[in-house]
C-alpha cells in the first residue's frame, strides 16, 4: 500500500491565478509521488495569499489537524502544537521551502516535532532537507533560525522602505481606507459607493454622535470594508483621518518584525505628511470643521463628567483593573475632595457591580504590602546558574559548528584552485574544449557551494548568546539592589506594582518583581531544540487583603463563621 503524501503551498489571491496554479500544482506533484512511491492527497492545502509569519492560517491549522496536532493559541498569544488520539490523513508533507511553513523558529520546529511524534515526515523541498534524514535536527534548525533572521531582516526593510516612500511623497498603504480601491494597475481611486457613504457620515455628524450613526448604517444594512458591523470608534476613525481631502501620513506606528502581530506608535514629530495622496472625497473646509464639532463636543463630555478630574500625578492611573468585568477603575473626586476609584462600567451602567474604592483604602493596604518578602532567592539562584551554564553550552556549540563550516569553505576553495590549475594545464595543452567547459562548471558550482556556507556563517555569530549573557548578569544585580532592602518605600513599591486587581470582596496587589523568567522564555526561543526546563516555579508576586466596606464585612463574617461551624481549615489572606 502506497504511503500518502501531503502537499503544503501558498497560491496567489487572484481567483483564475489560483484555479491555474492548483491545477499545474496537482499535475507536478501527482508525479512527483508517483516516482517516489506515493499517492498524492486532494485537495492540496494551499493558503492563498497567507505569509508564513506566523501559525494562525486557516489550511496550515488544518493541514495540522488532519496530521494528527492540534493547534492551539496560549494566554501569553504564544502558538502552542499539541498531540491528539487522531490517526493522520497521510504520511510525509512536502513544502516547498521552510519560509512558507513557518518563519518562528520555535513554531515552526515544534509544528514538526509534533507532526513527527505522529509518524507525519516532512519534506522542504528547495532546501532537500526532510526529518527522515539522520541528522534532521541539526539542518531543520538551521532553516528556521535563519527564516527567522529573515524575517526580522525583511521587517526592517519594509519598515525602511515605506519611510522612504512617504518622504518622497509615495503613498503604498498595506491596506486602503475604506472609500478607497485600487484598479488593474494598482492605481488608487474612490470607490463610488463607499465615497458616498464618507461624504454621509461627515454630513450626519454635524448633527448626532458617532455612535448614532454607526447604528443608523447598521440598520440600513451597510457594512464596512471588511464585512463587518459599524461601531462607533470605527466612525470617529473616518472624522479623524485626513486622507479623505487628499492628505496621507505616515509612519504613525510600525512592526518590528514581520511575524509581529502588534504595532508600536511612533512620536509625532515622527510622522510623515505626503499631500495629495488620493482624491479627495470632503473638501478641507469640511473636515476642519469635523475636527472642531469633535473637539467642543469632547470638551461638553468632559464637562459633563460630574466629579471627575485629570489627574496628572495620579499614582494610580491605569494600575486598577475590576476583578469582575476587567474594566479598568477610573478617578472620581467628590463632596470635600473625598478621592475615589470606580469601575468605569459601573459609572457607564454597563452592569458590573463591583463597588468603588477609597484612595486612603488603596494606601493602607500598600502600605502593608512587602514585595520585597516575595522573593523566590532559591528560585533565583537555580535559574541564574542554568542559564549561565546552558548559555556556555551553547556558545561552545555554536563555536564548533562555526569551526565545521569555516572547514567546509577552506576545502572547497582548495579545490576550486586545484581545479583552476588542471584547467590552466588543458587549456594550454589544447585539450578537448568539452573537459575545460565541465572543469569550468566545477569551479562556478564550488564557487556558489561556498557562498552559501559563508552566508550560513555569518548569520552563525554569538551576538545574541553574548548579549543574553549580559542581560542575564544585569538582571541579578538589579535582584539584589531591589531586595537587599530592609524596607521599601512607597516609590520603590509602585516601581514594581503592575496592577491591583479589585474584586467586591477582596483585592490583590500583584508586582512585577524582576525574575529571570524573560531570559529563559528568550533562550528557549533562541535554542528551541535544547530548552530550559525548570521544575522551580516562577513565584506569583502578589499580596491579598479583604476589603472593608459593610458588603464586604457581612460576606466575610458569614464566610468566617460557616468555616467555625463545620470546622474547616480556612485560609485568611490579610496579610
Amino acid at each position: 500500500m502506497k504511503k500518502k503524501l501531503a502537499l503544503y503551498t501558498r497560491v496567489s489571491t487572484n481567483k483564475e491565478e489560483q484555479r491555474k496554479s492548483l491545477e499545474n500544482q496537482e499535475e507536478i506533484y501527482t508525479d512527483y509521488a508517483e516516482r517516489h512511491g506515493y499517492e498524492l492527497v486532494l485537495p492540496i492545502y494551499a493558503e492563498a495569499g497567507k505569509s508564513g509569519t506566523n501559525s494562525r492560517r486557516p489550511q496550515f491549522k488544518q493541514l495540522l489537524f488532519d496530521g494528527g496536532v492540534d493547534f492551539q493559541e496560549n494566554a501569553r498569544g504564544n502558538d502552542i502544537f499539541n498531540e491528539s488520539d487522531r490517526e493522520p490523513k497521510f504520511d510525509v508533507i512536502i513544502c516547498k521551502d521552510v519560509s512558507r511553513w513557518s518563519r518562528s523558529s520555535n513554531d515552526g520546529k515544534q509544528a514538526v516535532e509534533r507532526l513527527l511524534a505522529k509518524g507525519v515526515h516532512v519534506i522542504f523541498e528547495n532546501s532537500g532537507v526532510s526529518t527522515m534524514d539522520k541528522d534532521w535536527e541539526m539542518r531543520v534548525s538551521l532553516l528556521f533560525a535563519f527564516a527567522q533572521n529573515e524575517s526580522h531582516n525583511l521587517g526592517q526593510r519594509i519598515k525602511f522602505s515605506r519611510k522612504n516612500n512617504a518622504k518622497k511623497g509615495i503613498y503604498k498603504p498595506a491596506r486602503l481606507p475604506y472609500g478607497y480601491v485600487r484598479n488593474e494597475l494598482k492605481e488608487i481611486g474612490i470607490h463610488k459607493e463607499q465615497s458616498q457613504i464618507v461624504q454621509a457620515i461627515f454630513e450626519r455628524y454635524k448633527e448626532v454622535g458617532s455612535g448614532i450613526i454607526s447604528r443608523e448604517l447598521n440598520e440600513k444594512g451597510v457594512l464596512t470594508q471588511l464585512g463587518h458591523k459599524w461601531t462607533p470608534d470605527k466612525i470617529t476613525r473616518i472624522i479623524s483621518n485626513s486622507i479623505y481631502t487628499g492628505l496621507a501620513v505616515s509612519n504613525k506606528s510600525v512592526k518590528n518584525n514581520v511575524t509581529d502581530t502588534k504595532r508600536t506608535k511612533v512620536a509625532k514629530t515622527e510622522h510623515i505628511s505626503i499631500p495629495n495622496a488620493v482624491d479627495p472625497i470632503i473638501s478641507d473646509d469640511v473636515f476642519a470643521e469635523a475636527q472642531k464639532i469633535m473637539a467642543s463636543r469632547t470638551d461638553m463630555f468632559n464637562k459633563k463628567k460630574r466629579g471627575r478630574k485629570p489627574a496628572r500625578n495620579d499614582k494610580y492611573e491605569r494600575k486598577l483593573k475590576c476583578e469582575n468585568c476587567g474594566s479598568r477603575f477610573v478617578r472620581h473626586i467628590g463632596n470635600g475632595d473625598k478621592i475615589t476609584y470606580i469601575c468605569q462600567n459601573r459609572r457607564k451602567g454597563l452592569g458590573c457591580r463591583v463597588r468603588g474604592i477609597a484612595i486612603t483604602t488603596l494606601d493602607s493596604f500598600m502600605n502593608q504590602t512587602h514585595p520585597h518578602l516575595l522573593a523566590n532567592t532559591m528560585g533565583d539562584s537555580i535559574h541564574y546558574k542554568i542559564l549561565l551554564d546552558s548559555l556556555e553550552n551553547q556558545k561552545k556549540s555554536l563555536s564548533s559548528i562555526k569551526q565545521e563550516l569555516s572547514g567546509q569553505i577552506l576545502m572547497i576553495e582548495d579545490e576550486v584552485k586545484a581545479t583552476f590549475q588542471m584547467m590552466k594545464k588543458k587549456l594550454l595543452a589544447d585539450e578537448d574544449k568539452m573537459i575545460v567547459d565541465m572543469l569550468k562548471e566545477d569551479i562556478n558550482e564550488s564557487n556558489i557551494k561556498a557562498e552559501r556556507l559563508k552566508a550560513d556563517l555569518k548569520k552563525l555569530n554569538l551576538d545574541a548568546i553574548a548579549k543574553l549573557q549580559s542581560k542575564v548578569k544585569t538582571k541579578k544585580k538589579l535582584i539584589e539592589t531591589i531586595f537587599s532592602k530592609k524596607k521599601m518605600t512607597e516609590e520603590d513599591k509602585f516601581q514594581l506594582l503592575n496592577v491591583v486587581e479589585i474584586g467586591d470582596y477582596e483585592l490583590e496587589f500583584k508586582f512585577s518583581i524582576p525574575s529571570y523568567e524573560e531570559e529563559i522564555l528568550e533562550f528557549n526561543e533562541l535554542f528551541f531544540m535544547n530548552p530550559i526546563h525548570s521544575d522551580t516555579p516562577f513565584r506569583p508576586f502578589t499580596d491579598t487583603f479583604r476589603r472593608d466596606h459593610k458588603g464586604a464585612l457581612e460576606y466575610w463574617e458569614e464566610i468566617d463563621q460557616h468555616s467555625m461551624e463545620s470546622d474547616t481549615y480556612f485560609y485568611n489572606p490579610i496579610s
